[in-house]
């Protein structure tokens, strides 16, 4: 919600900083899930590279700069 907000503040830096760690939890959770509730963390987790991206071309940085897989 954090970065939702901040990327509606125009925030961007503080925006993506803040899906990268939703992401990064969304993955870990994944990883330690039965293979139903992994699906939906990774699905969760893919679904950020959305706003992940946006907020990178509004700085107007690469996207391939920004490591979305791990």
């Amino acid at each position: 919600m954090d970065a939702t907000f901040a990327m509606e503040r125009l925030d961007y830096e503080d925006a993506i900083n803040n899906f990268l760690k939703a992401k990064l939890i969304f993955s870990e959770i994944a990883s330690t899930q039965d293979t139903l509730e992994a699906l939906i963390y990774t699905e969760k987790a893919t679904q950020l590279e959305t706003f992940i991206r946006s907020c990178a071309a509004s700085l107007q940085v690469q996207a391939s700069d920004i490591k979305l897989n791990d």
